[in-house]
């Protein structure tokens, strides 16, 4: 009987020598060491410090290589760590997901997860670093539904800042860029319109029509309403060239308290710039003038029946009634 026992007790410790060629040793620091029997690589665990480091400079620590079906099979749990032979990613997982955890060529993180709807646990800081995108590329809303997208242009020099304000004052959209000059281009689409939805549209600049023409400015309720000038304005000039300005409508000029309103038409600036001008002085109630629906003959003079309607008569003839 003891025989039999010494000899199942020498097969398990010659089964021992034989599956397993490391062995390990614990120092009084409380330092574990793993030790290749063969080729003396070294495994060190520092238990107090909670380090786990490879001392051996030729030997490396290997993760768990599967596919992503394999990973995907797996009951996973924060902090898991694999090699994810797919996608040749280090991957771990951290909140319910499994994050790539590979870097760039700029040092960065190359593809932050690989789930399609990653969610931020808190603020992104880009720590003084810039977020790209690529050509056609932006922000998306909760639906997927394009909210802002960037069109890439290789050679740009000018680009918009945005500027946010404290209270009093107003945030700020500019065009700058390396260009002295840089305009601001807002476009609708089609026959699209770009509108403002404010009360107030202030312009310390000049509005200009490059290309087509300036087209109708509505009020809230959708009839055309085109108030030009204030109180601080001192001359609104409306310029074409050779063309014509065609006003649908009446037309209203004055001067306040200062003086009546006046009617300048300015003669050909080739002749002079003389003009003739003309004005009303203080009335008693409102008065209409209807013009001759002619040109009249020459000699005659312009006459009016007392009711504001003019015409054309011959030079010397009085309307009278019998």
């Amino acid at each position: 009987m003891k025989f039999r026992i010494l000899f199942i007790c020498l097969l398990v410790l010659f089964s021992y020598q034989l599956v397993f060629s490391q062995r390990f040793t614990r120092d009084d620091a409380g330092q574990i060491y793993f030790i290749d029997s063969t080729t003396a690589d070294t495994v060190k665990i520092d238990v107090t410090g909670a380090v786990f480091k490879i001392v051996n400079t030729g030997a490396t620590f290997e993760m768990t290589t599967m596919t992503t079906a394999q990973r995907d099979a797996l009951t996973a749990s924060n902090g898991m760590i694999i090699n994810n032979s797919s996608v040749s990613q280090i991957q771990g997982y951290a909140n319910g997901a499994w994050v790539n955890l590979g870097a760039g060529a700029g040092g960065g993180i190359s593809n932050v997860i690989e789930d399609l709807s990653p969610q931020l646990g808190g603020d992104l800081d880009a720590n003084a670093f810039d977020i790209q995108f690529d050509d056609a590329d932006g922000i998306h809303d909760s639906n997927d539904n394009e909210q802002l997208l960037f069109q890439l242009v290789a050679s740009a020099v000018n680009y918009l800042e945005i500027t946010n304000a404290a209270t009093g004052n107003e945030p700020s959209l500019t065009a700058i860029g390396s260009d002295t000059d840089v305009s601001l281009t807002l476009d609708g689409q089609g026959a699209g319109t770009v509108r403002t939805l404010s009360s107030n549209l202030d312009i310390t600049g000049s509005i200009e029509a490059s290309t087509g023409f300036i087209g109708d400015l509505y009020d809230a309720s959708g009839a055309v309403d085109l108030d030009i000038g204030s109180a601080d304005v001192t001359d609104v000039t409306i310029t074409t060239d050779g063309g014509t300005v065609i006003l649908d409508g009446s037309i209203s000029t004055s001067r306040g308290a200062t003086a009546a309103g006046i009617l300048i038409i300015l003669e050909d600036t080739d002749a002079g710039s003389n003009n003739a001008t003309f004005t009303v002085p203080a009335l008693a109630a409102d008065t209409d003038y209807t013009l001759p629906p002619d040109d009249g003959d020459s000699g005659e003079q312009l006459q009016t029946d007392g009711s504001g309607v003019l015409t054309w008569e011959a030079s010397g003839t009085t309307l009278w009634d019998e």
